[in-house]
């Protein structure tokens, strides 16, 4: 499925794929002068036609250091994936949402499916590397809070990534990424990003899902997966922060029907202090049809203040893992819940 022109705007303007658009030789927002703090995490990219990525130069659908080898398409399992390879990842669902930069009214939301992709690297003892456009300094993950085998990388603030709205910590662009090998997932994994645009004036989130699909899954029977949930947070009154849960999804293969169930949500801004928020735990019912192992239906909050829809699909062979993205918001204020989430039998 290609993207609607006003989605590739959207992610132009994001700087997720600058100048890729047109297909040409314009950039987005992230052109001009390569950012200085930028420049450890970037020895160097090849000449693209697509433009730039914050002052450097990357390939369409693909954000690929030099030096790297151009990896086949056929990634199959994290546990084949040596250590400090780095490997290309299709985005197969992503919830995007687009907000202005002060949190203060959503200007659009974008569920729907895509085929680009992001490079993913792990060093030998399974720490990550880079995800999507890099890793920033300081990388950690939200252990402490309650919930180990989510990782928080980060990027420092610059003039195109000011303070994230999401946290305490002096951090321009943001994310949260569920690391495959503490989870004990094999076939997938998911990210969730959020990042500033002073150009635009606008914050944008995108939660994404990755791996090995697979359209192949059993038709009759049950089974039960359990994984976690990550995202970010926007309270009524504008706040942003960090989420994530503990999930639950119990599959009828025979109804084709799968009952969806988050719970011990905790908020953090800090990566330190644990919020506890079962407002937030989420909840629904999904259902595929007999050709395809790509689930959808809507997600309500234990609050009752929120809903909206969630896409996803098995992973691996015999729908050993699912994974899968979502934005829920209220109808009448800027509370949104935007994240992505992965689980196994």
């Amino acid at each position: 499925m290609k993207y609607q022109p006003n989605l590739l705007a959207a992610l132009v303007s994001a700087g997720l794929l600058a100048g890729c658009a047109s297909g040409g030789g314009s950039s987005g927002s992230g052109s001009g002068s390569p950012d200085p703090a930028l420049q450890p995490l970037r020895p160097g990219y090849e000449p693209s036609p697509c433009g730039t990525l914050y002052g450097y130069p990357v390939e369409c659908q693909s954000f690929r250091p030099a030096g790297f080898p151009r990896l086949p398409d056929n990634f199959k399992t994290w546990a084949e994936l040596k250590p400090d390879t780095l490997t290309e990842q299709k985005w197969n669902l992503e919830s995007l949402v687009v907000f202005d930069d002060t949190l203060s009214s959503v200007k659009q939301v974008y569920p729907f499916l895509n085929n680009y992709k992001v490079d993913v690297q792990y060093d030998g003892q399974r720490n990550l590397v880079q995800f999507l456009y890099g890793r920033g300094p300081g990388q950690s993950n939200l252990a402490a809070v309650g919930h180990g085998g989510i990782d928080v990388a980060h990027h420092a603030i610059n003039e195109f990534a000011p303070q994230s709205p999401f946290s305490s910590l002096p951090v321009g662009t943001l994310g949260v990424i569920a690391n495959p090998y503490v989870q004990g997932w094999n076939y997938q994994s998911f990210g969730v990003w959020s990042e500033s645009t002073v150009a635009e004036k606008t914050m944008r989130i995108a939660a994404i899902s990755m791996g090995n699909a697979s359209g192949v899954h059993p038709t009759s029977g049950t089974a039960t997966f359990t994984g976690k949930l990550g995202g970010f947070y926007v309270s009524p009154a504008g706040q942003g922060s960090m989420a994530a849960a503990e999930l639950s999804v119990s599959a009828n293969f025979s109804t084709r029907s799968l009952t969806f169930a988050s719970s011990n949500t905790v908020t953090t801004r800090d990566l330190v202090k644990a919020t506890p928020a079962p407002n937030l735990n989420l909840s629904g019912t999904l259902t595929y049809t007999p050709d395809t192992g790509r689930f959808s239906g809507v997600l309500t909050n234990a609050g009752g203040t929120m809903a909206g829809s969630t896409t996803g699909r098995y992973y691996g062979p015999n729908a050993a893992e699912l994974g899968g993205a979502f934005a829920v918001k209220s109808p009448t204020t800027v509370e949104t819940f935007t994240g992505a989430y992965g689980a196994k039998r």
